[in-house]
């Protein structure tokens, strides 16, 4: 039960440690980095792939 725990809080927090690892890069022409919107884009993106995978983990029945 541990291992399952520790493995989706893996899968739901990998996503956005992935969007902040590109995002966080210090490259002149980034998506996004010239946007005044870019760090709500950014945030928004982030969340909705956290929501999208917790949505996934309910219908597969391994988040009950």
């Amino acid at each position: 039960e541990v291992m399952k725990f520790l493995t989706l809080i893996t899968t739901i927090l990998l996503p956005t440690s992935m969007l902040t690892g590109f995002f966080g890069m210090n490259f002149e022409h980034m998506p996004l980095a010239q946007n005044p919107y870019g760090v709500h884009v950014f945030f928004l993106i982030s969340i909705i792939i956290v929501v999208g995978v917790i949505i996934y983990f309910r219908k597969k029945g391994w988040l009950r």
